[in-house]
């Protein structure tokens, strides 16, 4: 991080100039309204904001996320060696306007907006983490316009925005397009809520519908979530995060992403959204991809008829079917970890779980390990081979039900979606036809 002073630039620099935007900066004109420069080796930024810490690494933060953004869109070093940014972080609008750092053309913007090809601007964010957020999130713009092109579809161009702008940034070290884990981690953040809220109330988006966003989508605050959670669920997917990466990397492709989009995911297309529904259902901190992919291929024991459910993996199938109309018993047996904590001491302490589950905590209305079943309906009609996951039932050590709709038994113990990683062992499951 430099602190530039105005004696070291002259009064003619027109190194932050972009006449494209109609952008010309008045270093003097600049300096009389209280606003000072901060400088890195990618990024120039003007802020009326006073000296503290957080303020003065963000361009260290931006300098730290330009490698990353490289490697991910797979620009060699090269290229970036000349990339650099003109960013405006603002308090007081009236002394940025004061000072000619408005364009004309410059459109309202709510929180961030990047304008032309390397220049963005930014109100000041209710928390170090939003301003750092906001600040990525701008960056990957001016990356991808001035490296990459500006023909990329508005889902893809705000979701890898959002994704990279999931940060973390510790001991001067930034990791981007991670999980969040908690609220206390990204104050003020807020993506799982805006769809937790919009599931609840309208069900979620399909996959089609966030691609087809136009830019005026992104005038609601909703619309960053939902690209923010597709891109996270590709990038963060075990069967998807290969495909994604290649879609992103082909943003300079002249063909267009969606038909990329459809051309990479057209042969497993229904899976894919059935994982995206299993995805947004379960949406909360600490979700990772790799924990909540749905198993097809049921897993049994050497000798045994008896499927395996793991208790450290989402949905699973069984490979037991059922029909409509039939009465089933299904029972279940098995002692696992559900949760690793640690005592007074700092030891490892494992609870024990069967698959009636314990009722210290409970997920959804339902003890934490208890035993979770659901019905992948057959396809007929229009309908596609898919779970409803709204209509899971609780089975813990044994169940008697009849369907109503004939399909085959998925599995798995009920968690915390973020909290699968630290389970450990596994249950059995019988399913057996009664007599009427």
């Amino acid at each position: 991080m430099l602190q530039v002073s105005f004696a070291e630039c002259e009064a003619g620099d027109d190194r932050y100039d972009d006449p494209t935007i109609g952008l010309k900066v008045d270093l003097e004109r600049v300096k009389s309204n209280g606003i000072r420069v901060i400088s890195g080796n990618h990024l120039t930024l003007f802020t009326d904001l006073p000296r503290s810490k957080s303020i003065d690494e963000l361009p260290a933060v931006f300098d730290a996320a330009v490698p990353q953004w490289s490697k991910f869109f797979l620009v060699p070093e090269n290229r970036i060696a000349g990339f650099s940014v003109v960013g405006f972080l603002i308090k007081d609008l009236r002394k940025f306007r004061s000072s000619g750092l408005i364009p004309s053309k410059l459109p309202p913007f709510k929180n961030g907006y990047t304008f032309g090809k390397r220049s963005f601007w930014m109100y000041d964010q209710p928390s170090d983490f939003m301003r750092r957020q906001l600040l990525i999130h701008e960056g990957t713009h001016s990356f991808i316009f001035s490296l990459l092109g500006e023909r990329v579809r508005p889902w893809l161009n705000e979701g890898l925005a959002e994704l990279f702008g999931s940060h973390q940034w510790q001991e001067n070290r930034l990791s981007t397009a991670v999980r969040i884990d908690s609220r206390e981690e990204a104050p003020f953040w807020g993506r799982t809520k805006v769809i937790r809220d919009h599931v609840d109330q309208f069900g979620h988006l399909s996959i089609q519908e966030i691609l087809s966003y136009q830019s005026s989508a992104f005038l609601k605050v909703d619309s960053y979530g939902w690209a923010w959670a597709l891109s996270s669920f590709l990038h963060s997917h075990p069967l998807y995060r290969e495909r994604f990466g290649k879609l992103a990397s082909s943003i300079s492709n002249p063909e267009d992403v969606n038909r990329q989009f459809a051309s990479l995911f057209q042969s497993d297309r229904e899976e894919l959204e059935e994982q995206w529904s299993a995805f947004v259902w379960d949406l909360d901190y600490g979700l990772d991809g790799e924990h909540s992919a749905i198993q097809y291929t049921p897993v049994q024991r050497k000798n045994e008829t008896l499927p395996i459910i793991a208790a450290n993996r989402s949905w699973q199938s069984s490979g037991v079917s059922v029909v409509a109309g039939k009465t089933y018993w299904i029972r279940s047996k098995g002692r696992f970890v559900i949760r690793q904590t640690d005592d007074q001491n700092g030891k490892p302490v494992a609870w024990p779980c069967e698959t009636n589950g314990i009722t210290l905590e409970y997920y959804r209305g339902n003890p934490l390990g208890v035993l979770m079943a659901n019905i992948r309906v057959e396809p007929h009609g229009d309908r596609s081979n898919r779970m409803d996951f709204g209509k899971q039932m609780k089975i813990g050590l044994s169940k008697t039900f009849k369907p109503t709709e004939s399909g085959m038994l998925f599995f798995r113990v009920n968690e915390f979606p973020g909290d699968y990683g630290d389970n450990s062992g596994e249950l059995l499951v019988s399913v057996v036809e009664k007599e009427e």
